[in-house]
C-alpha cells in the first residue's frame, strides 16, 4: 500500500478533494509558523524541560525567580537565596513519578515463534536494553503524559549495527497535526543534536520524519531539500506515545502542572525552613554607654561577651517556629500525591504491621499499575514491529509471528518457605516447569542452558541417592551390631526374614 507524500498531506482541504501538493518552501513557513517559532508551542516546551529539570533535582533558575515573586525586599531575597541548592532534598515530582510507574518493576517477558526467530529477537532486546529502556519509558511517560521513542541502528566504529531505542521528551519535539483532523499526528519534527568534526557549513537544527520521507530544517526553519531521503518504513519510524487518548489535540501539556506546584511549593518551604533554622537565636541586647566596649567580639554561645562596667544585657529570642514549615510541606507533598491515588499511609510506610497489611495498603497502587498496562499492551507490540523494520537485513532480523507480552505483576515478597510452598503447587497445577523457575531466578539464562542445569542437578542427585543407599545400610548394620544381644533381632541361617516366636507369622 502507498504511502501518501506528506506534501499531499498537508496540502488537504476541506473545499478541495484534489489539492495540489505544497511546495517545501511552503511546508518551510507553515512549520515555523505553527511549530518552530510559535508561541504556544515555545511555552509547551518550556514547561516540559522545567518539568524534566524538577525531576533530575534541578531546577534551581525557577526557584530563584519563585522568590523574586513571593518576596520583594532584595537583602531578604538574597539570605534565602544561599540555601536554594541545599534545600532541594525533598523532590516531589521524583517520588511521585517513581511510585507510579511499577509497570516494569520486574522485566515484562516478550516472545515471538520458532525457537531461532525468538532467539534473535532476545538478542535484539538484549542489545537495546529494552527492560531498562521501559523502566525509564514507564517513568517519563507518568511525568510528561506523552513520549516519543523511536527504535534505531547504530553504526559502531569497528562496523557493528548496534540497535538502541531514544527517549524524546515533549520539550525536545513537535508533533504535527493532520491539517483536517487535530488528534492525529502526521510528521514529528525532533531537535538535532550533531557534533561535526568538519564545520562546512551550519549543522541542521531540526530534523522531520513523516509517514513517507525524512528532511531536514536550518536554524532559521527553511527546509533542506538536499537532505530529502523517502523512506519505506510505511508509517512514521517513531512512536508518539501518550497515556491518555486524544482529545482534541496530540499533545497534554497541563496535566502534572500540581505536581509541578507542590514540588516548587515543597522546595520554597524547605528554603525557609533551612535559613530559620540557621538564624533560629536568642540575640543579645547590650544597653549603656558601649564606646569603651571592645570591639569585633565573637558573638558565640561557646564564647564569653565581655562588657564595660555601667552596661546590661539581655536576650531577645527571635528563633520561629520550625515545626510550622515542615508540617505544611508534608501537607502540600500528600495533598498533590492523593491526586495521583496515594495515599499518606503509603508514602509514610505507616501502620505496617505484615506484608499482608502493606499489600492491602498498596491495592490502589496495584490499580493503577493495571491500568497503564492497557496502553503499554499496544505500544509494546507497536515497538516490536518498529524494531523489526529496523533490524530487517540484518544478522539479528526476527519477524512478527505470535508475537506476546507477559507482564510481570510483582506482589508482596512471600517468605522461603511459602514460596517454595507456591512454587510446588504451580510445579503440581503445570503452571510452570523447573527449567522456567530457573529462568526467573536467573534471567541471564536462556531455556537450553536452565535445561542443561537440570541435568547436572539431576545427576548430582542421582550421585548423592547412590551414596546415601550405601551409607543407610552401613549405618543400619552398625546401629543394629551397637545393641546388646538379646535386643537384636534374629535372622533364618541363610540371613532371610527375621524368625518370631510366632510360628504361623514366620510360616
Amino acid at each position: 500500500m502507498s504511502v501518501e507524500s506528506f506534501l499531499a498531506t498537508l496540502a488537504r482541504s476541506p473545499f478541495r478533494a484534489d489539492a495540489t501538493p505544497m511546495t517545501w518552501p511552503d511546508v518551510s513557513r507553515h512549520i515555523r509558523e505553527q511549530y518552530l517559532f510559535n508561541d504556544v508551542e515555545r511555552k509547551r516546551k518550556e514547561k516540559a524541560e522545567e518539568r524534566q529539570r524538577l525531576y533530575q533535582c534541578g531546577g534551581d533558575d525557577s526557584m530563584d525567580r519563585l522568590l523574586a515573586v513571593v518576596l520583594k525586599d532584595p537583602e531578604v531575597i538574597k539570605k534565602r537565596r544561599e540555601w536554594i541548592e541545599f534545600a532541594k532534598f525533598n523532590n516531589v515530582v521524583r517520588r511521585v513519578v517513581v511510585e507510579l510507574s511499577t509497570v516494569y518493576s520486574q522485566p515484562a517477558s516478550r516472545t515471538v515463534e520458532g525457537d531461532e526467530n525468538n532467539a534473535r529477537y532476545q538478542e535484539v532486546q538484549r542489545l537495546c536494553r529494552q527492560h531498562e529502556v521501559m523502566q525509564r519509558i514507564n517513568r517519563m511517560l507518568n511525568l510528561h503524559r506523552a513520549l516519543v521513542v523511536m527504535p534505531r541502528l547504530v553504526t559502531m566504529p569497528d562496523g557493528r549495527s548496534v540497535p538502541v531505542i531514544d527517549i524524546i521528551t515533549p520539550g525536545k519535539f513537535h508533533a504535527v497535526r493532520h491539517p483536517l483532523d487535530p488528534s492525529t499526528n502526521i510528521a514529528l519534527i525532533f531537535e538535532s543534536n550533531y557534533s561535526l568534526g568538519r564545520v562546512d557549513k551550519s549543522p541542521p537544527r531540526w530534523a522531520m520524519w513523516t509517514w513517507a520521507e525524512s528532511i531536514m530544517f536550518d536554524g532559521a526553519g527553511e527546509a533542506l531539500v538536499d537532505t530529502h531521503r523517502p523512506h519505506d518504513f510505511g508509517r512514521i519510524p517513531a512512536l508518539l506515545l501518550t497515556i491518555d487518548p486524544p482529545d482534541g489535540r496530540l499533545l497534554d501539556s497541563d496535566t502534572g502542572d500540581d505536581l509541578v506546584a507542590a514540588h516548587k511549593a515543597v522546595w520554597f518551604l524547605n528554603v525557609v525552613l533551612l535559613k530559620e533554622a540557621k538564624s533560629a537565636t536568642k540575640q543579645p541586647v547590650l544597653q549603656g554607654d558601649l564606646s569603651r566596649a571592645t570591639r569585633g567580639q565573637a558573638d558565640d554561645s561557646e564564647m564569653p561577651l565581655e562588657l564595660p562596667e555601667g552596661t546590661t544585657a539581655s536576650t531577645l529570642d527571635r528563633a520561629m517556629d520550625l515545626g510550622l514549615f515542615r508540617e505544611s510541606a508534608r501537607h502540600v507533598y500528600e495533598t498533590a500525591a492523593a491526586n495521583y491515588g496515594l495515599s499518606a499511609q503509603l508514602l509514610n510506610q505507616g501502620g505496617v504491621q505484615s506484608a499482608d497489611a502493606r499489600e492491602l495498603m498498596r491495592v490502589p497502587l496495584r490499580e493503577l499499575r493495571l491500568q497503564q498496562q492497557i496502553p503499554f499492551r499496544d505500544f509494546e507490540r507497536e515497538i516490536a514491529s518498529l524494531l523489526s523494520l529496523v533490524m530487517a537485513g540484518t544478522d539479528l532480523a526476527f519477524t512478527m509471528d505470535g508475537w506476546s507480552i507477559d507482564f510481570a505483576d510483582p506482589q508482596t515478597p512471600l517468605g522461603t518457605a511459602e514460596a517454595l510452598t507456591v512454587l510446588e503447587k504451580e510445579l503440581a497445577m503445570g503452571l510452570t516447569s523447573h527449567a522456567a523457575e530457573l529462568v526467573r531466578r536467573n534471567p541471564d539464562l536462556s531455556m537450553e542452558q536452565a535445561w542443561s542445569v537440570l541435568r547436572r542437578f539431576i545427576k548430582d542427585q542421582t550421585t548423592r541417592i547412590v551414596l546415601m543407599r550405601d551409607y543407610q545400610a552401613a549405618a543400619g548394620a552398625m546401629a543394629q551390631s551397637a545393641l546388646p544381644v538379646e535386643q537384636q533381632a534374629p535372622t533364618e541361617p541363610n540371613g532371610g526374614r527375621p524368625m518370631h516366636d510366632d510360628p504361623q507369622r514366620d510360616a
